[in-house]
């Protein structure tokens, strides 16, 4: 009976640890600052004028960044801002830090995803904190492992549409250079190729650790030794 219910317990423990569900998210990487904004990079779509392919600007924004700790990845938090009567702005995560490189935002690279809606467009020039939730994407990280995730919007096809979804860059000086020696931050306009930025998004993420091997083995053990003290014990009993 002892052994069942051993078996049941490390049974129960592992696959609470292997869900996203089955641990409270903490802070992985951080480099998340709230402060009044000046100017921002974004992503966005809106008439622009001119023949096509010119009619329409499509922006997308690319922030790569390395896990910090091995877990389910629970959610990123944007600080920055959006405009839009309709639609949806999104966060996308993709496996790989390297935006330029070909095939990098291909379907079997895209590891989850998560859509806002548009709502009443905000005051102009006001940030907030952006929560998106990936628990049920199931998003498996190693620590070290590069991921990317990529700001859009749905794109306008009408001249009065108007979307952006933006953040505030966060880096050494000012917010205007690279502080976050991790990743970096990418754009890309229209038909031109993905190109660098000297800054980085204003983000943090948040991941459900799992434990290490080791440790559900060394809990295994326990369960294992205590069993065999309870039986000892009442096999003495018995005796007596």
């Amino acid at each position: 009976m002892w052994k069942e219910l051993c078996a049941a317990l490390a049974a129960a423990g592992l696959m609470a640890s292997a869900s996203p569900a089955g641990a409270a998210a903490v802070l992985d990487v951080n480099n998340y600052k709230a402060f009044s904004p000046v100017s921002g990079w974004e992503a966005s779509s809106y008439y622009q004028g001119g023949q096509f392919p010119f009619e329409y600007l499509h922006t997308n924004l690319y922030q790569t960044w390395t896990v910090g700790m091995s877990g389910y990845l629970a959610g990123i938090d944007i600080f920055g801002r959006y405009v839009g009567a309709d639609g949806n702005f999104r966060l996308e995560v993709f496996k790989g830090g390297n935006p330029t490189a070909a095939g990098a935002f291909s379907n079997a690279n895209l590891l989850g995803a998560v859509s806002r809606p548009f709502a009443t467009p905000q005051p102009p020039g006001a940030a907030y904190l952006m929560s998106f939730d990936f628990t049920s994407a199931n998003i498996f990280a190693e620590a070290g492992q590069k991921l990317t995730f990529r700001m859009s919007v749905d794109p306008c096809a009408t001249r009065t549409c108007i979307r952006r979804f933006g953040t505030m860059p966060n880096g050494s000086g000012g917010q205007t250079t690279n502080g976050y020696a991790g990743g970096g931050l990418f754009t890309k306009q229209g038909f031109g190729g993905i190109t660098a930025l000297n800054t980085d998004a204003n983000f943090r993420t948040f991941m459900a650790p799992v434990p290490e091997p080791a440790t559900w083995a060394v809990m295994i053990v326990g369960f294992g030794v205590a069993g065999s003290g309870l039986r000892r014990r009442r096999a003495e009993a018995s005796a007596a």
